[in-house]
């Protein structure tokens, strides 16, 4: 998690950190841009997984928001099924759910494409119906941050 001052290429960020779990804006930093496996072959530091807790019967519907300040809604798949799409105008979520009859736990993976220093994800909690019917919890909102100085030593985006 990303306490203080974060400044991306088009955008300044302070994230308070509260203890987790917590229901305030936050920021996960990905870095370095790149990791190395134990095969030695240089793979791209691009997943996020967190955890969310909401009311048993109640569904999720996650929004990216871009940076003119319009709202996509990311489609939730099944992880491992296939391979999930970057955060974005096509976007995926993997979530998979776990419900023990009083609250459910939503495992989320987000995949922040390099060549992205900055992704704003809303997560509403909303009725067992599957749509919002207009009521949607306030979001719970999440920061996804590269490094701007890391992602500029990118020659090639992935």
């Amino acid at each position: 998690m990303l306490c203080g001052y974060f400044a991306g290429d088009d955008v300044s960020l302070t994230f308070d950190c509260q203890p987790l779990p917590s229901s305030v804006d936050s920021g996960w930093l990905l870095t370095p841009i790149f990791w190395t496996g134990s095969d030695g072959k240089s793979n791209p530091n691009k997943a996020v997984v967190l955890k969310v807790k909401t009311p048993t019967q109640t569904e999720l519907f996650i929004e990216w928001e871009t940076p003119a300040g319009n709202r996509v809604q990311q489609q939730q798949v099944t992880p491992g099924n296939a391979a999930t799409k970057n955060i974005g105008t096509n976007g995926q979520v993997g979530e998979a759910m776990v419900d023990d009859g009083f609250s459910r736990t939503w495992t989320l993976q987000f995949l922040l494409g390099t060549c992205m220093d900055v992704a704003q994800i809303d997560i509403f909690n909303v009725g067992s119906s599957g749509s919002t019917n207009g009521v949607m919890s306030a979001p719970l909102r999440v920061w996804f941050l590269h490094d701007p100085q890391e992602a500029a030593n990118v020659s090639a985006c992935m």
